[in-house]
């Protein structure tokens, strides 16, 4: 655990402020990064802006992992997901990455309508 003490003036006195990072802080930051690396991967595919797609996700990193459950919904609705890791996306767009060190392997496609 990563602990931080920020100090911060104002006014009539001094405000301390202590910001722990957690794990679910830390994932959050992850979903941040997956999210721009499946916009990236997105552009990369030749999508338009406003495709919706099926979309899966895999990771061995345990932080990934975790971003995946608690942050399904908001992936989804940032990326245009329609599915995420719901059933196999067949010849889709595969990028291989990593995140923090840790190796991600994004497949996608344009959604069915």
């Amino acid at each position: 655990r990563l602990t931080l003490k920020l100090f911060v003036e104002f006014l009539a006195g001094e405000a301390k402020v202590d910001t722990t990072l957690t794990e679910k802080l830390i994932a959050e930051g992850v979903m941040r990064d997956l999210v721009r690396l499946i916009q990236n991967t997105r552009k990369e595919a030749g999508l338009n802006v406003d495709d919706r797609i099926a979309l899966n996700v895999d990771s061995d990193d345990k932080l990934l992992k975790l971003a995946l459950g608690d942050f399904a919904s908001t992936i989804k609705q940032e990326t245009l997901a329609l599915q995420l890791n719901e059933k196999p996306v067949a010849d889709g767009f595969k990028l291989t990455a990593k995140i923090n060190g840790k190796e991600v392997t994004i497949v996608l496609k344009k959604a069915s309508d």
